[in-house]
């Protein structure tokens, strides 16, 4: 469907319909076999990140009000403004009108001058937990290999992308190892072919071992990633939040348990106060 103009909830109707729609004035939303590529209409300043993180939010994901609660309870220590901003790829008044937002809610607290932080870790995950879009939207391939690894499948493609984090299952093993890994998320920046590196095409999700996700989320690849070493070699993670997101939504009868295992270990892994 093009038209005009699309209002938010005819939006969300064509969507859960699974119609793909664009707008004159630049907005566009493509179904592509289960993922969804959104690309924002040309409105406030052109910014993805221009939207609030909540189920009232209209239009386009609010990937940097994600952003700034993922960086918050991740960081380990209070942030400034400014920091948050160089970190997450966002300007500054952008970051201020988050946390004003999430100051509102009882989400987070200011530590004089040393910055922000949650002021409920727990709180302020089951926030983003509940309102936030799916860290896989975007453009997405599936990938098989004969061995069914999805680490070596992973391994295999890392040295041929640019600005990788590497998630789902794979990403949970070296974080809180808990089961076998079924499924490998790899955001990269551009997506590239991997048939030349051995892997093959999978016919749909439940085949494949290796997910490649150019996000629609640009702040995924421009956060830090999280080195781990595996077999030799260092391995770059997204944060676990991310993972923990993914994994939720993961294959198999017990992603649910996987996911709570996860869960469990972020007080540890992210050094929560107790």
């Amino acid at each position: 469907m093009v038209a005009e103009r699309l209002s938010p909830g005819v939006q969300r109707r064509l969507e859960e319909l699974g119609w793909s729609w664009a707008t004159d004035d630049g907005a566009l939303s493509i179904d592509l076999e289960g993922s969804r590529l959104r690309v924002p209409m040309a409105e406030d300043h052109g910014d993805a990140t221009s939207y609030r993180m909540g189920p009232a939010a209209p239009g386009p994901a609010p990937y940097g009000a994600v952003a700034v609660a993922r960086l918050l309870l991740t960081s380990g220590a209070p942030l400034t403004q400014s920091r948050i901003a160089t970190r997450i790829g966002v300007t500054q008044p952008r970051v201020s009108q988050v946390l004003n937002d999430l100051l509102a809610g009882g989400l987070v607290e200011r530590v004089g001058c040393r910055g922000w932080r949650p002021s409920d870790d727990r709180r302020l995950l089951d926030h983003l937990l509940q309102n936030a879009p799916p860290p896989t939207e975007g453009v997405s391939t599936w990938w098989a290999t004969a061995e069914q690894d999805p680490w070596e499948a992973t391994l295999r493609c890392l040295p041929q992308l640019s600005d990788v984090r590497v998630s789902g299952d794979t990403a949970a093993d070296l974080y809180a190892p808990w089961r076998r890994p079924a499924l490998s998320i790899v955001y990269a920046a551009k997506s590239i072919d991997l048939h030349p590196l051995g892997l093959v095409a999978a016919d749909g999700p439940d085949d494949a071992v290796l997910r490649l996700v150019n996000p629609a989320d640009p702040t995924l690849t421009c956060e830090p990633a999280t080195p781990r070493r595996f077999r030799g070699v260092t391995v770059p993670l997204a944060d676990p939040i991310v993972v923990l997101r993914d994994v939720q939504a993961g294959p198999g009868p017990d992603a649910s348990e996987a996911a709570a295992a996860l869960e469990a270990a972020l007080p540890d892994l992210l050094g929560w106060p107790t």
